[in-house]
């Protein structure tokens, strides 16, 4: 990640973002841009006008905070997005030289499967005399990496099946198509 513009960035958080947090960033002076609501409120869904209300009253969010957090960042927000700041650290101190691209799509996810077992490692040594084995680390780990492809999977057949589309695979034979 370190090679990634500020633009990369800035899309990356943008786009992966929750209201929640993006309202963090709300003041009465910020500027909105309510294109952006308007674009949300026109897309066909279940949420109508009276749900949709009740929705910002159980956030306790104003129309403008939720507006707000529809639109980009400001510039000077991303470098304090701490999710992003975590990220960037995972992906940074991950030693790729282990990489088995054998693995498949698990060398997607493996940066945070490594990450999620040293901070269990680490977890487990303030145990005092309750001693955690390895076995029962690698299952925690486990289980998360079948999550992680369970999600991955899904994004990547739905990617791969947006891509289909977009570029016209006209015939049924994989061999023509590639």
């Amino acid at each position: 990640m370190k090679n990634f513009s500020f633009e990369i960035e800035k899309i990356f958080i943008d786009s992966a973002s929750i209201t929640e947090e993006k309202c963090r960033y709300y003041s009465s002076e910020k500027e909105i841009d309510s294109s952006y609501l308007e674009e949300w409120r026109s897309a066909r869904t279940l949420l109508n006008d009276n749900y949709f209300k009740e929705m910002l009253e159980i956030k306790n969010t104003s129309l403008q905070e939720f507006s707000f957090a529809l639109q980009p960042l400001g510039i000077g927000n991303y470098k304090e997005v701490q999710w992003f700041k975590r990220f960037k650290n995972v992906i940074d101190i991950f030693d790729y030289s282990i990489v088995d691209f054998s693995d498949g799509i698990v060398m997607f996810y493996l940066p945070f499967l490594t990450f999620l077992k040293n901070q269990i490692s680490e977890a487990t040594m303030d145990l005092g005399q309750l001693v955690i084995s390895e076995e029962i680390i690698h299952s925690f780990v486990e289980v998360a990496g079948t999550e992680m492809f369970n999600i991955f999977g899904k994004l990547i057949a739905i990617e791969l099946e947006i891509y289909k589309h977009e570029n016209n695979f006209e015939s049924k034979s994989g061999n023509e198509r590639f």
